[in-house]
């Protein structure tokens, strides 16, 4: 929300209700030291909402999210 004030590029193309909707079913789960696993669906969108920032984030600093991604990828379910 921060960001968003502060209109940070980062932001301006995502809905941060997702954000937080994905960032509360995440922070429930084991994947956060919670108390449940999260769906395939749950997991889908969460991955979603990241993908969006990270491609947000790579246009901005004008690098290939390819080269990033040699290193660095999400979990295959």
């Amino acid at each position: 929300m921060l960001l968003k004030a502060l209109q940070d590029p980062l932001v301006q193309s995502v809905n941060l209700a997702d954000i937080q909707n994905r960032v509360s079913v995440r922070n429930k789960s084991i994947l956060a030291h919670g108390f449940r696993q999260i769906t395939e669906t749950e997991y889908r969108d969460f991955v979603s909402v990241v993908e969006q920032v990270l491609d947000q984030f790579f246009a901005i600093i004008a690098h290939k999210r390819e080269n990033w991604e040699k290193l660095y990828r999400f979990i295959k379910l």
